[in-house]
């Protein structure tokens, strides 16, 4: 499927498309940093006379870059609605575009997407709007929230979140051991747990690295706490591991995510229709 987003073409386009799963699919043509250029810098010098030089010139640098990440991402979610139409019955362009929250959840997320370069957000993003687009999250108002975190988020909130709804496999693929959570002995704290299961979190651009990594991923920590997308236990100005389990032996850590949480990563993770339609 063809999602249009050159604003020259009319909405109707959409409804003429047919999509040929055995044909060779084309590439979107991308416009060089000539034709961006001078569009940008008409109406740049137009909409700010006194900023004209320096407006044109920031746009003369990143326009082409901007119309590269446009480019892609529409032919990402064309090759991947046209491979999924052919197991998804009623997955088709003229469906879509009569799908007001699967236009809105598209439109929201493509503005977060022209914002960020990195590949695991760009992924989050595209595999919410096809959650939408399949029905995976029936509530528009959650969507809207949803893309909302995504497009505020990181993607190292993005790599904690999923950590901490699985903490022990993510500890046992890496042939470390999962700690045991006891009451009434020193809380195991969260920042400790996650640096020891990825210490790539621990680098800084500063001699400090330690204070400097603990400080960044409490900010993440708080962002995910107060998004009531994981439930911790505060502890002074810091966040410890809750306890799992009220025997005298303890339990192993568990997950920390709540169902919020769980919905939110249910709706940004990749969704796989099982079974082609003619199967």
């Amino acid at each position: 499927m063809v999602v249009d987003c050159d604003k020259g073409r009319s909405q109707h386009s959409m409804e003429k498309l047919n999509l040929r799963p055995n044909s060779q699919l084309a590439t979107v043509p991308e416009q060089g940093a000539i034709d961006y250029g001078i569009a940008v810098a008409k109406v740049a010098t137009l909409a700010f006379p006194f900023l004209g030089p320096a407006v044109t010139l920031i746009d003369l640098l990143t326009a082409p870059a901007r119309g590269r990440r446009m480019s892609d991402w529409c032919e990402e979610f064309r090759v991947r609605f046209n491979d999924m139409s052919q197991r998804v019955d009623g997955l088709t362009p003229e469906e879509l575009t009569k799908n007001e929250a699967f236009i809105s959840a598209f439109a929201q997320a493509t503005q977060a997407a022209l914002k960020t370069h990195q590949k695991e957000k760009l992924e989050a993003l595209k595999n919410a709007v096809i959650s939408v687009a399949l029905g995976k999250e029936p509530d528009p108002n959650r969507h809207q929230q949803f893309l909302t975190l995504l497009d505020r988020f990181s993607e190292t909130h993005l790599i904690v979140l999923r950590f901490l709804n699985d903490p022990e496999s993510h500890l046992r693929k890496q042939g470390k051991t999962v700690p045991f959570i006891v009451q009434g002995i020193p809380k195991l704290l969260v920042n400790n747990l996650i640096c020891d299961a990825m210490p790539s979190l621990r680098i800084s651009s500063t001699e400090e690295r330690t204070a400097t990594s603990f400080q960044f991923i409490e900010l993440i920590l708080g962002d995910l706490v107060s998004a009531r997308l994981v439930a911790l236990e505060r502890l002074n100005d810091t966040w410890a591991v809750p306890a799992f389990s009220s025997r005298p032996g303890g339990a192993p850590v568990q997950k920390m995510a709540t169902h919020l949480g769980e919905d939110f990563l249910a709706f940004i993770t990749a969704s796989d229709p099982a079974k082609p339609k003619d199967s």
